[in-house]
C-alpha cells in the first residue's frame, strides 16, 4: 500500500467511467486519540462523496448535526457531521490528483 503521512492509500477503480481511478485512505488512530470526538465511539466512517457543497447544504435543510465547516487541504475538502446515533461521520470530497504521484511512486507504475 502506498502511505503518506496520515494513512494507507488505496486506489480502485471507478464503475462509470472504469477508466477513471479514484483513491481512499486508511487511517488507523491511536487508542487516546480526540480525533472522533464528540462521539465516544472507538471508530469514525469516512465517506467518499461529490459536490461536498452541495451536499452540506442539503445536509443542514434537513437539520442534520453538521459540526464543522468545510475544510480544504491539498488532498481535498473534508467536514464533520453527527450520525442519530451519536457516530461522528467525515465526508471528504477528495482531489484524486494529489495521490496519483504517490501512488505512482510507490507501485512502480
Amino acid at each position: 500500500m502506498a502511505m503518506n503521512d496520515h494513512s494507507a492509500v488505496v486506489e480502485f477503480r471507478r464503475s462509470d467511467p472504469p477508466q477513471r481511478i479514484g483513491y481512499l485512505q486508511w487511517s488507523p488512530f491511536g487508542e487516546r486519540n480526540t480525533y472522533s470526538g464528540p462521539s465516544t465511539k472507538d471508530f469514525m466512517i469516512d465517506y467518499r462523496v461529490n459536490d461536498i457543497d452541495r451536499l452540506v447544504a442539503a445536509l443542514r435543510h434537513d437539520s442534520v448535526t453538521v459540526l464543522d465547516t468545510i475544510q480544504r487541504s491539498n488532498c481535498g475538502a473534508f467536514m464533520h457531521v453527527m450520525h442519530p446515533e451519536r457516530n461522528k461521520i467525515e465526508l471528504w470530497e477528495p482531489l484524486d490528483s494529489s495521490f496519483i504521484r504517490l501512488c505512482e511512486g510507490q507501485t512502480g507504475k
